[in-house]
């Protein structure tokens, strides 16, 4: 799988709102009707969820956590690597408790 089928696909989930769309990064707004079929196909692609997890984020992780400003508690993180570059998907969930914003990157 390439990142542009990766967002092609996360993309199906039925996004609200699109806010970047570039060769190396994705942000978009998903309502939360639609979360679970989101969850469904990030774990298909990442695996299981990297944060919340029992097991402790990795130096390489943390990096990416630390420069899109960290992670609190209900938003989530996804980790995996294409072609031996590190992919990543956060979910920031809304205050209004009806949105989420979606980031997916890579590091090149």
């Amino acid at each position: 799988m390439t990142f542009d089928e990766l967002k092609s696909q996360i993309q199906s989930c039925g996004f609200d709102e699109v806010r970047v769309n570039n060769n190396d990064f994705f942000e978009g707004v998903i309502p939360k009707k639609n979360l679970e079929g989101l969850n469904v196909k990030l774990g298909s692609i990442f695996g299981p969820l990297a944060w919340p997890s029992e097991n402790k984020v990795s130096n390489e992780m943390d990096n990416i956590i630390k420069n899109f400003g960290g992670i609190m508690p209900g938003q989530s993180f996804y980790f995996t690597h294409i072609a031996n570059c590190p992919v990543f998907a956060m979910l920031w969930p809304w205050g209004d408790k009806e949105h989420i914003t979606v980031k997916i990157g890579r590091k090149t």
